[in-house]
């Protein structure tokens, strides 16, 4: 498999998350991804969303979650797994620090994992990735009882956004993968997109040498760079030797125009989880109304850690 990383630039924020309008995140999840670029292809009809489906669940196209990216600096997920001690760990000062941290700037991959790491770096350069923003925008239903909400906005500052990885099996899927990333630039990501939050400008960037060869190498723990949830005949040998957190995914779904549909409840395990095996992980059909397929796709994209 080969890998490939995507820049997107938010020139109008972005409004991402599930728990409450007038906040938002700044990571984006692979299910939350697929499921944008199956609406796309569903534009083209019900055979290019089974096209995409296929090459998920096949694994010859798998994606990460978007993650920050500093000027060329790209953060990681922090991995969830013990590391050796040094000397300084037992500085308060720092112990606040790794507290803090979220990610990981992924040259610095393997000083944190030999446990050579200082965090303060990479947290000073990740407080300039931009600004939470709160908007203020009236429902136009009707002019007598107008209402007023708030809205969380999160503006990237200039030569800053999110990234993602891309692993595919061969280029004529590759392309056609691109074809609906493309469409989906102005489409756009998230939440509130009517109001023109989300839509981005895509570039090609290039992987650090160091994180490359961590997708095929042979190791004692793999961690996950993609939201991901091990099949029921998986899970059994998954969980053992395994350090993980969990997200829930849940929402609701209106495919082009289409009335909204409630998404079930599922919790994931989150980028950053680390397990001693690999898995393929699957897509599993979320919808609450079976009129309807809504695919949260939990399939893992791993390096050797």
């Amino acid at each position: 498999m080969k890998y490939k990383a995507y820049k997107l630039s938010f020139p109008c924020g972005v409004h991402f998350g599930e728990n409450s309008l007038d906040s938002s995140e700044t990571l984006f999840h692979s299910d939350s991804m697929f499921s944008a670029l199956c609406t796309e292809a569903s534009r083209e009809g019900n055979d290019s969303v089974k096209w995409l489906y296929e090459v998920f669940n096949n694994r010859q196209i798998i994606i990460s979650d978007l993650f920050p990216f500093v000027g060329s600096t790209m953060f990681l997920p922090k991995p969830v797994c013990r590391i050796e001690a040094t000397a300084n760990d037992g500085d308060s000062v720092k112990k606040k620090q790794f507290k803090k941290l979220k990610y990981i700037s992924a040259d610095s991959l393997d000083d944190y994992l030999k446990g050579n790491y200082t965090p303060k770096n990479d947290l000073d350069l990740i407080e300039q990735l931009g600004t939470h923003e709160l908007r203020t925008s009236a429902a136009m239903r009707g002019v007598e009882n107008n209402l007023i909400y708030n809205v969380g906005v999160f503006n990237f500052n200039k030569d800053c956004g999110l990234y993602m990885i891309v692993g595919y099996c061969n280029e004529k899927d590759l392309a056609v993968f691109e074809k609906y990333l493309m469409s989906l630039s102005y489409s756009g990501i998230g939440g509130k997109r009517s109001s023109g939050l989300g839509s981005f400008n895509l570039n090609f960037a290039s992987l650090p040498d160091n994180l490359l060869h961590r997708f095929e190498s042979v190791s004692s723990k793999y961690m996950t760079l993609s939201t991901a949830l091990p099949d029921d005949f998986e899970i059994e040998k998954s969980i053992p030797e395994s350090e993980y957190i969990l997200v829930k995914r849940s929402g609701f779904s209106s495919p082009n125009g289409q009335s909204p549909i409630r998404i079930k409840d599922l919790y994931m395990f989150g980028a950053g989880s680390c397990f001693g095996v690999k898995f393929d992980g699957c897509i599993k059909n979320a919808s609450a109304d079976q009129s309807r397929n809504i695919y949260r796709c939990a399939k893992p994209m791993w390096i050797g850690v």
